[in-house]
């Protein structure tokens, strides 16, 4: 069973959450950890209490992964220093609330979902090698034709 809770211990007891008790009789396989949840300690800190979960599922078969908001992802790097931090303090993997896949960066127009997809690499995570920046240059003129921002016959 997976279950997501709280970012913290106080605000998983403040909520009637015993997530130690639900590890230790293995009534749970896996925990989403939910720092976004509102009237929480979580709340604007873009991150859960990692230390915490890494000690309540240590040895147990209990994986925990934090989540991350689609949305609220504001650039590659900002996702993997995340990432690697996450990884670095226990965590088995990430998971991501509303990927949206076909938005950019907020910065940008990437799209993140190819790299969303490769965060399960730690390695990758870790030596940096997911971070590259791809080099285009758009075409502006063909032979006679020229090209701007518009498609071809749609004015201007």
């Amino acid at each position: 069973m997976a279950v997501t809770s709280f970012a913290t211990e106080a605000d998983n007891r403040k909520f009637g959450l015993d997530v130690e008790t639900w590890v230790k009789e293995g009534l749970v396989d896996q925990i989403g950890v939910a720092w976004f949840a509102y009237y929480t300690s979580g709340l604007g800190k873009f991150t859960g209490d990692n230390h915490y979960y890494a000690k309540i599922t240590e040895g147990t078969d209990v994986k925990f992964f934090p989540f991350y908001i689609g949305w609220k992802i504001e650039s590659a790097e900002q996702l993997i220093r995340g990432v690697r931090r996450d990884y670095r303090e226990g965590a088995d993997g990430i998971a991501v609330w509303d990927p949206e896949q076909f938005r950019g960066w907020r910065k940008g127009t990437h799209s993140y979902w190819p790299l969303l997809s490769k965060l399960g690499h730690r390695n990758l995570v870790e030596d940096g090698s997911l971070l590259f920046v791809p080099h285009a240059t758009p075409l502006t003129r063909l032979g006679e034709n020229h090209y701007s921002r518009w498609y071809p016959n749609t004015g201007f």
